[in-house]
C-alpha cells in the first residue's frame, strides 16, 4: 500500500512540474516509477503531456498511443488530441462537451468551441460559412482573446485570396479588424481580385498606394519601400498586358494599347527605383523588360544604375562586360571582367569572359598599331588559359598580329606551328581571314588568306574540318555586330556542309555542325544531319533533341506526336546520365517541351465536341488528327483563347500556330469541295 501511495505522489509531483514548465523535474519524478507499477500508464500520460505543451505531435502520439483505451489516462487524452489537431471534432463529436469543460475553467468562455465550429466549414471549403461563423462569434472572441482572433482573421484572409473568393473577402472586410499594414483592406481586395482575374484590382492597388503614405504600423523608410514594391507589382502587371497585346492574334491593331501599357510600366518601374533604390529585383525586372523589347543599350543603363548601388555584384559586372564585348568596347569589357574575376577568381565562366576581353583588347590595339600593347594582351590571355596557348586559332591570331606589325618571319613561325596541329589547314585559313578583317590588315593581305580558305573548301570534306570551321564561325554568327563579310563566310561554310553527305562523322564534330546549322536556320541540312546522328550515335542526347525539335516545328497539325515524345523521352534519359553541361541545358528544355505537348493534347480534348467524339476514332500518332475539322464549328475567340494560353506558357508564337491551323483547315475544306 505504501508503494502505491508513493507512486501516486510521484505522478502528482510530475504533473505539478509540467504545470510549472519544469520538464526536467517531471522526468526526475517519473524515473522512480517502475514499469510494473499500477501508475505505469500515467507515466506515459505525463510524457505525452509534456510533448503536447511543446507542440511535438510525434512524441505525444508515441506515448499516448501506447495507453490502454479503456483506462482513465487514455480517456483524458481524447479531447487533448482534438485540441492538438490530431483528430477531427467531426469524428469525435461526443468530446465537444469535454472540450468546453476544459476551456471553461481556463477562460470562462468557449474559444476552443468557436475554433471547433470554424473547423468544420473550413475543412469542407465552405468559405461563406466560415466567414458567417467568424462574424457570429467575432465580438465575444475579440474580448476574450484578441491575439488569436487576429491570427485567425489573417489566416482566413490568405485562404480567401488563394481561393479567389472575392465576395467572401469583401464580407470579411465589412466586420473584421483589418491588418495593421492594410487598414482599409485595399491590399487584400486588390490581391483577391487579381487572383480571380478581376480588372478592378488596379483600382485597389492605387488606393493602397495612397494609404501607405500614412500607415502608422510602418516606419517612414519602410513605407517608402512598401510603396516601391506596389509600384513594381503594377509595373509587372502592365508588362503582362503589353505581352498580351504583342501576342494577340485577333487581327486588330493594338499598337496604341501596346505603347500605352509599356509607357505606364516604365513609369511604375521608375517610381519603384526612386522609392526603393536598393531593391535588386526591381532592377532585374526592368532589365528583363528592356531585353524583351530588344533594347540592349537601355538594359546596360539599368545594370550600370544597379552597379552604382552595389559595385561588387559579379553577375552584373559580367553582364556589362558581355555587353561591351558585343558592341566593340573591349577595354570597358575587360575592366568589368577583371573586377568580376577579382571577386570570383575560381569561376571558370568569368575566366573565359576575361580571356575573350583580352583578345578583343589585343585586336583593338592592333587596329591602332599599338603592337606591344596587343602582344601584352595576348600574353595575358595565355596566362589565363595556358591550355589554349598552342591551339591553332591562338597561333593564327598571333601570326596576323605580327603580319600587321611588319614582322613576317615571326608570323611564318606561328603559321607553321599552327599547321602542325591540324590535319589540313582549312580552319587555319578561316581564322586568319577573320582576324585579318578584325585587325584591319590591308585588303591585299586579307584577300590572300580568303583565297586560301576558299580553295581549301574545295577539298574532300572531313569531319574534323567541318567541326572546326563551325566552331570558329559560331560566335560570330551569334554576335550582335558580326564582322564584315561574315554572311558570305557563313554561306560558303553551309555549301561545304551540304557536301558532307558521305563524311564519317565524329560525335563532337557532328554536334558542332548541327548547332551551327540550327543557328543559321538551314533546317533541310539539319534534318539530314540529325538522321545521321540518330543512326551513328543513338546513345547521344543531342540527336534526339534536334529530332524532337524538327518534328515539333512541323506545326500542331502535321507533326507526329508519338515520334516527338519518343525523342524527348530519349533526350531526357540520355541527358540525365550525361556529365556534359550542354546536355544539362538540353535536359531542362526537353522536360519543358514534353510538358508542352501534354498540355496541347489536353487542350485539344476540351476543344473537340463531345457528341462528335463518341463516333470519332482518332489516329493516336497525331494528337491533332481531326482538330481542323472541328475548328469550323467553334467560335474563333475560343480557339484564340485556348491556343493563346498555351503559347504564352510555352513561349511559342501564336500567330504562327494559328496560320498553320488555318492553312490546314483551308486545305481540308478545298479537299471536301
Amino acid at each position: 500500500m505504501s508503494a502505491i501511495r508513493e507512486d501516486a505522489g510521484k505522478i502528482r509531483a510530475a504533473l505539478e512540474a509540467v504545470e510549472r514548465a519544469d520538464d526536467a523535474g517531471a522526468m526526475a519524478q517519473l524515473r522512480g516509477i517502475p514499469r510494473q507499477s499500477l501508475f505505469a500508464d500515467w507515466k506515459l500520460f505525463v510524457r505525452g503531456l509534456m510533448a503536447y505543451y511543446r507542440h511535438d505531435t510525434s512524441d505525444m502520439l508515441a506515448n499516448w498511443d501506447r495507453l490502454d483505451k479503456n483506462r482513465p489516462a487514455a480517456k483524458i487524452t481524447e479531447p487533448l488530441k482534438v485540441m492538438a489537431g490530431v483528430t477531427s471534432i467531426r469524428q469525435n463529436a461526443h468530446l465537444l462537451p469535454k472540450i468546453k469543460q476544459l476551456e471553461g475553467p481556463a477562460t470562462g468562455q468557449s474559444v476552443l468551441g468557436i475554433l471547433a465550429n470554424l473547423q468544420q466549414p473550413t475543412m469542407e471549403h465552405d468559405w461563406h460559412g466560415a466567414v458567417r461563423t467568424l462574424k457570429r462569434s467575432g465580438s465575444a472572441w475579440r474580448k476574450l482573446d484578441a491575439g488569436t482572433y487576429r491570427r485567425v482573421v489573417l489566416w482566413l484572409c490568405g485562404e480567401l485570396i488563394d481561393g479567389e473568393h472575392v465576395q467572401e473577402l469583401d464580407q470579411l472586410a465589412r466586420f473584421a479588424e483589418p491588418p495593421a499594414i492594410d487598414p482599409h483592406w485595399h491590399r487584400a481586395r486588390a490581391a483577391v481580385r487579381e487572383s480571380a482575374g478581376d480588372g478592378n484590382s488596379r483600382r485597389y492597388w492605387q488606393k493602397y498606394l495612397q494609404e501607405l503614405e500614412c500607415v502608422t504600423a510602418l516606419s517612414p523608410a519602410d513605407r517608402k519601400t512598401a510603396r516601391g514594391l506596389v509600384h513594381l507589382h503594377l509595373a509587372k502587371d502592365y508588362v503582362h498586358d503589353a505581352e498580351c497585346f504583342r501576342r494577340c492574334t485577333c487581327g486588330w491593331d493594338h499598337s496604341e494599347e501596346l505603347e500605352a501599357a509599356e509607357s505606364i510600366a516604365i513609369e511604375h518601374f521608375n517610381q519603384c527605383l526612386e522609392l526603393a533604390p536598393t531593391y535588386q529585383p526591381a532592377y532585374v525586372s526592368l532589365a528583363e523588360f528592356h531585353t524583351s523589347r530588344a533594347q540592349p543599350h537601355e538594359t546596360a543603363k539599368i545594370h550600370e544604375r544597379w552597379l552604382e548601388r552595389m559595385p561588387n555584384d559579379p553577375n552584373v559586372l559580367c553582364l556589362l562586360s558581355t555587353y561591351h564585348r558585343d558592341y566593340n568596347s573591349p577595354q570597358k569589357a575587360r575592366e568589368f571582367a577583371e573586377r568580376a574575376h577579382h571577386l570570383k577568381p575560381l569561376d571558370k565562366a568569368i575566366g573565359d569572359l576575361l580571356w575573350e576581353t583580352h583578345v578583343g583588347s589585343a585586336r583593338l590595339a592592333a587596329r591602332r598599331c599599338q603592337f606591344d600593347q596587343a602582344r601584352d594582351d595576348l600574353a595575358a590571355a595565355d596566362r589565363l588559359r595556358p591550355d589554349r596557348k598552342d591551339d591553332y586559332d591562338v597561333l593564327a591570331r598571333q601570326a596576323v598580329l605580327e603580319i600587321k606589325a611588319g614582322i613576317p618571319k615571326a608570323a611564318r613561325r606561328f603559321i607553321e606551328q599552327a599547321q602542325e596541329t591540324l590535319a589540313e589547314p582549312t580552319a587555319l585559313w578561316l581564322v586568319m581571314t577573320v582576324e585579318a578583317t578584325q585587325m584591319e590588315l590591308p585588303n591585299k593581305e586579307a584577300w590572300l588568306y580568303e583565297k586560301r580558305w576558299r580553295t581549301s573548301l574545295k577539298r574532300r570534306c572531313r569531319s574534323d574540318t567541318a567541326g572546326l570551321l563551325c566552331r570558329t564561325l559560331m560566335p560570330h554568327l551569334q554576335a550582335s555586330e558580326p564582322y564584315e563579310n561574315c554572311d558570305e563566310h557563313v554561306k560558303a561554310l553551309l555549301r561545304y556542309v551540304r557536301r558532307c553527305s558521305r563524311v564519317k562523322w565524329h560525335i563532337e564534330d557532328l554536334r558542332s555542325v548541327c548547332e551551327f546549322v540550327d543557328v543559321a536556320q538551314e533546317y533541310r541540312i539539319l534534318n539530314k544531319l540529325v538522321k545521321r546522328g540518330l543512326r551513328n550515335f543513338p546513345q547521344a542526347a543531342y540527336p534526339h533533341w534536334f529530332a524532337a525539335r524538327l518534328e515539333i516545328a512541323k506545326g500542331p497539325i502535321e507533326y507526329d506526336s508519338r515520334s516527338a515524345l519518343l525523342h524527348l523521352q530519349n533526350t531526357t534519359r540520355l541527358a540525365s546520365a550525361s556529365s556534359d553541361p550542354r546536355d544539362r541545358e538540353v535536359l531542362d528544355s526537353a522536360k519543358q517541351a514534353e510538358t508542352m505537348l501534354s498540355d496541347i493534347a489536353m487542350h485539344r480534348s476540351y476543344m473537340a465536341d463531345e457528341d462528335e467524339q463518341e463516333d470519332f476514332e482518332p489516329d493516336f500518332s497525331n494528337p491533332f488528327d481531326g482538330l481542323a475539322a472541328s475548328l469550323a464549328a467553334l467560335p474563333r475567340d475560343i480557339i484564340l483563347e485556348v491556343i493563346g494560353e498555351i503559347c504564352q506558357e510555352k513561349g511559342l508564337d501564336p500567330e504562327q500556330v494559328i496560320r498553320t491551323i488555318d492553312r490546314h483547315r483551308d486545305a481540308t475544306t478545298r479537299a471536301a469541295k
